[in-house]
């Protein structure tokens, strides 16, 4: 621990293996990103989607296949654990967020939601933190990208983004920050979410705009 995660090369199977988790509170839009996803690129750059258990949770997990850099393929695995807000994230999640190159924050914009949200955000950057694991919200500076997605922005009582910034307590460190406002559910958003965090990795040309 100490450092960002990086892009795992597999040497043998000549593949860089990037890491996407999606962190977020309840009925937030996690799962429906990560299907929304699998389901708009084409069946050549499709992996498996599935929902295995790990240490007891259920985490879907996707594979999205990018193309090949200097001989080897990208794959871009997303992850994201279903069921309800924890305080204190467990064993799974943060397995999953030690190994993470990137995070998307996928935030409910609708006016009930807003605690959970500053709650669940609050603990994602606390661990990260605690834990020593850089993070940056911009292109610039070194760590891991964290992507905030306004979801379900599409509904009339979708609250404004800078309700939630006014009171997520990291204003300042998030200066200059993109928000992805979102429609998950209609489709609209997880894909310019997941090339938004790509970017922000500061990745080659090739593969970061591929995505």
């Amino acid at each position: 621990m100490g450092s960002a995660a990086m892009p795992y090369l597999e040497f043998a199977q000549r593949r860089i293996n990037v890491d996407i988790l999606y962190f977020g509170p309840e009925n937030a839009g996690k799962s429906t990103n990560i299907r929304v996803l699998h389901e708009q690129m084409p069946e050549t750059r499709r992996g498996g989607v599935s929902r295995v258990f790990l240490d007891a949770e259920r985490v879907i997990f996707a594979k999205i296949l990018g193309p090949r850099l200097d001989g080897y393929h990208v794959v871009f695995r997303l992850y994201g654990i279903d069921g309800p807000f924890q305080t204190m994230p467990d064993k799974a999640c943060r397995r999953l967020m030690e190994c993470a190159d990137g995070f998307v924050f996928v935030a409910d914009s609708t006016p009930g939601a807003l605690d959970r949200n500053i709650r669940c955000f609050r603990n994602l950057m606390g661990i990260l933190t605690g834990r020593r694991i850089p993070c940056k919200f911009t292109r610039s500076g070194e760590g891991a990208p964290v992507v905030v997605q306004w979801n379900k922005a599409e509904r009339n009582d979708s609250l404004p983004f800078s309700r939630f910034l006014n009171h997520c307590g990291f204003r300042s460190r998030m200066s200059g920050a993109s928000v992805m406002h979102a429609s998950a559910a209609e489709r609209t958003g997880p894909y310019f979410t997941l090339r938004h965090c790509v970017n922000l990795m500061k990745l080659p040309q090739l593969y970061s705009l591929y995505v």
